[in-house]
C-alpha cells in the first residue's frame, strides 16, 4: 500500500490554516516543507514540530505572527526522504512504546484487533493496549473498525526498521511463538493465517531449533497450522498462497512422518 502526498497547493493551505498566515505568505516555507516530506500530511506535521524544537520556526510576540528562517530551513538536512524524520523520532519513545510498533509492524500495515488480543493474553504483553494507545496519542497508529493501522506506510516502515535486519526473522518467529503459546486449542479464525505467517519465519533456517526449543508438539503443530491455512486458502481460490503454505508443511515433515505422525501423513 503506498499513499501520495499531498500536492503544493493543498499543503500550503493545511500549513496556512495551522499558523493563521495568509498562504502567499506561507508560499516559501510550505514549499520547503513539501520538498523535505514528499507532501506527506503526517511527516510535514511532525517536520514543523522540530523546527518548532529548534526555534527555526517561532512565534514572533513583536510581529504577532509566526516568523521562520527560510535559508536554515532549506539546509536542514532531516531527510533525502521522509523516513528518516520519523525514525529518528521513534528512536526516543520508550522501550515499551517502540517494541508495541515493532511488534505491530511484524503483520504489515495493519493488524486484526483479535490478533492483539491475543498477545494481551500473554505475561510479557499484558499492557499492550496501554502501549498501543501511546502510539495511538503520538499518531502512529489509528484504530478503525477491528482494526489497528498505521496512519501511513512510511509510518510501518519506519516501525519495522527498528527491528535490525539481522534479527527480523527471529522477531518474528518469537511473535509467532508467543501467539501460539495462547492461542493454541483457541478458535482461530482468520488469525491463524497472522499467527503462521510469524512462525513461518524460522522456516528453514530454525527447523532444527523448532524440534529442541518446543519438541515435535511445536512443530507438529506449525505442520498443521501451514496445512490448515492452505485449506482455507484454497477455499478462497487464492492458490498461490495456499501452495507457499503446504510447501512450508512440507519442509517441516520429519523422514519418519509415516510413524511419528501417521494421521496427518494420510
Amino acid at each position: 500500500l503506498h499513499l501520495s502526498g499531498l500536492s503544493r497547493e493543498d499543503l500550503n493551505l493545511m500549513i496556512s490554516e495551522s499558523l493563521g498566515v495568509l498562504p502567499r505568505i506561507c508560499r516559501p516555507l510550505s514549499d520547503a516543507v513539501h520538498a523535505k516530506t514528499e507532501g506527506i500530511p503526517f511527516f510535514g506535521l511532525e517536520f514543523l514540530r522540530s523546527l518548532l524544537d529548534s526555534a527555526v520556526l517561532k512565534y514572533s510576540l513583536r510581529e504577532r505572527r509566526w516568523i521562520w528562517d527560510i535559508d536554515k530551513i532549506e539546509a536542514e538536512d532531516v531527510c533525502d526522504n521522509a523516513l528518516h524524520l520519523l525514525s529518528a523520532k521513534m528512536m526516543c519513545f520508550p522501550e515499551n512504546l517502540k517494541m508495541a510498533l515493532k511488534i505491530l509492524s511484524c503483520f504489515g500495515i495493519k493488524a486484526d484487533q483479535s490478533v492483539v488480543e491475543f498477545i494481551s493474553l500473554s505475561s510479557q504483553f499484558t499492557d499492550f493496549w496501554h502501549w498501543l494507545n501511546q502510539a495511538i496519542n503520538e499518531g502512529c497508529i489509528q484504530k478503525v473498525g477491528c482494526e489497528i493501522k498505521f496512519v501511513h506506510d512510511k509510518v510501518r516502515e519506519a516501525a519495522y526498521g527498528l527491528i535490525p535486519d539481522g534479527e527480523k526473522n527471529q522477531f518474528h518467529y518469537n511473535l509467532g511463538v508467543l501467539l501460539y503459546s495462547v492461542s493454541r486449542g483457541k478458535d482461530l479464525g482468520d488469525s491463524i493465517f497472522h499467527i503462521i505467517d510469524q512462525l513461518n519465519h524460522g522456516i528453514p533456517e530454525m527447523v532444527d531449533h523448532l524440534g529442541r526449543q518446543g519438541g515435535m508438539t511445536l512443530q507438529t503443530d506449525i505442520i498443521e497450522l501451514n496445512f490448515i491455512s492452505g485449506v482455507r486458502a484454497m477455499d478462497r481460490s487464492d492458490h498461490r498462497t495456499a501452495q507457499s503454505y503446504f510447501s512450508n508443511a512440507l519442509s517441516l515433515v520429519p523422514e519418519d512422518h509415516w510413524s511419528s505422525n501417521y494421521e496427518f501423513s494420510l
